[in-house]
């Protein structure tokens, strides 16, 4: 069990680290020129109006259907 736990607790914690990677970055970028007072960047988040889970484990899990 504790094994579990610390495998469970390390994927949590690199998802919130990709999330607050992804939040600086963004933060970062947005608005910013590529050159010199032209070429400025727009980053927002993705929108998907569909999303695709391949199976259902510890990290991504389609409640629509539970038998993937």
């Amino acid at each position: 069990m504790d094994r579990f736990y610390e495998s469970s607790f390390s994927r949590k914690m690199e998802c919130r680290l990709c999330v607050e990677s992804a939040k600086r970055a963004k933060d970062s970028l947005n608005g910013a020129d590529i050159y010199s007072g032209c070429c400025t960047l727009k980053i927002e988040y993705a929108k998907p109006s569909k999303l695709n889970v391949y199976k259902n484990d510890a990290e991504s899990w389609d409640y629509s259907n539970p038998n993937l």
